[in-house]
């Protein structure tokens, strides 16, 4: 790759990013990378991160709560032309979807990596705020004006690619993308620990789309057993995080362990590796780091076989998880089981999926868009 590129990447507050920051510095040190961070959950992790990296990486920490970063994102846009290629990791931030509107040169020579639901559209309306849908038409309007002018759409799931180019009749070309999680270092593999409780997590955000509240309905059969039920809780419907946090202390009491901030990716690589079971109960594509890691460090892993991401994983990937259908009909030997010989070929397909140079082609593609 040439020495002297110039990339911009907006890079979302996400447990990805450190990762990502560390994954560029040794990998393409002859790169010459900017940042925009964008700090969505106001933990200050986004501050954090800019501190650590800002003597490697040039970083604009830009907060979703202030109108005046909204200008200096259009700013930066403006004056893009510099940079040999921009890259959007994820697009759902509304003020994002504006700053662009009125940026479209930026837009046509950039790249645009969708990471779940609330890229793949139609716009993401959180189902028990009805005030927010006059909201979402007008911002899927602009997301119906902006996604068809970008140069490429990267996904990890290709039937992501298929979606925005029916919704959006989007003509960009399609590349894979790839991230960097804890689960890609095998250094970070950590064995159970030796102990007689059941970790489990249930979902992995406060999404109503999750469908936290039925997997605890579903698991209440097995609240007598010696369980501990982690539900990641930090960003999403903070009227359904309440629903789902009040469900779980009534159902399992001191065993039903809500987590509320957000981790970073070393705490979220930890936390992955001391799990048994994972329950994803979503119709729609979210949480695939959550997924994937669960499955590399040999979690028993329950998808909702109605979903995109059971389709994708067992079909087009060829890993061996459960239902999560099948649960009600389950004893709890039955539940918590998980073969050797599955978890182990799972690994051996997630150490496939992870595989370092297949990692690095794939991002030498992206950045020479």
């Amino acid at each position: 790759m040439s020495k002297d590129k110039k990339i911009l990447h907006i890079f979302p507050e996400s447990m990805q990013l450190e990762q990502f920051l560390i994954y560029m510095k040794e990998k393409y040190p002859q790169v010459e990378h900017d940042f925009i961070i964008i700090d969505i959950g106001g933990s200050g992790e986004a501050t954090r991160i800019k501190e650590h990296f800002y003597e490697i990486f040039k970083i604009t920490n830009i907060s979703t709560f202030k109108p005046t970063d909204a200008l200096v994102l259009c700013k930066r846009l403006r004056d893009s032309k510099a940079y040999d290629n921009i890259i959007f990791h994820s697009l759902y931030l509304n003020y994002l979807l504006l700053a662009l509107f009125f940026n479209k040169k930026a837009v046509r020579r950039a790249t645009f990596i969708i990471w779940g639901v609330q890229d793949a559209g139609p716009f993401f309306v959180p189902e028990t705020k009805s005030k927010y849908k006059i909201a979402g038409w007008f911002y899927e309007k602009l997301r119906s004006v902006i996604i068809p002018e970008f140069k490429y759409i990267g996904t990890v799931l290709d039937a992501d690619y298929d979606k925005v180019k029916k919704l959006y009749g989007v003509t960009a070309a399609n590349k894979k993308c790839k991230y960097m999680l804890g689960a890609f270092n095998n250094k970070e593999q950590a064995e159970k620990k030796n102990r007689k409780h059941i970790n489990i997590q249930a979902g992995h955000s406060g999404y109503k789309v999750t469908s936290t509240l039925e997997t605890l309905d579903t698991l209440s059969k097995f609240k007598d057993e010696d369980i501990r039920i982690f539900s990641p809780l930090s960003y999403g419907d903070e009227k359904y995080i309440q629903e789902v946090i009040k469900k779980g202390k009534e159902i399992f009491g001191k065993k039903f362990i809500p987590i509320t901030k957000q981790m970073s990716g070393t705490n979220f690589i930890k936390f992955i590796s001391s799990m048994d079971i994972y329950i994803h109960n979503a119709l729609v594509q979210m949480g695939l780091a959550n997924v994937f890691t669960n499955i590399a460090y040999r979690s028993k892993v329950y998808l909702n076989a109605e979903g995109a991401v059971y389709d994708e994983y067992t079909n087009i990937w060829g890993y061996t998880v459960s239902k999560v259908s099948d649960i009600r009909e389950q004893s709890f030997e039955e539940f918590i089981y998980l073969c050797p010989e599955e978890a182990e070929k799972n690994k051996l397909i997630s150490d496939y999926h992870g595989d370092a140079e297949d990692m690095k082609a794939v991002w030498d593609n992206l950045l020479e868009s």
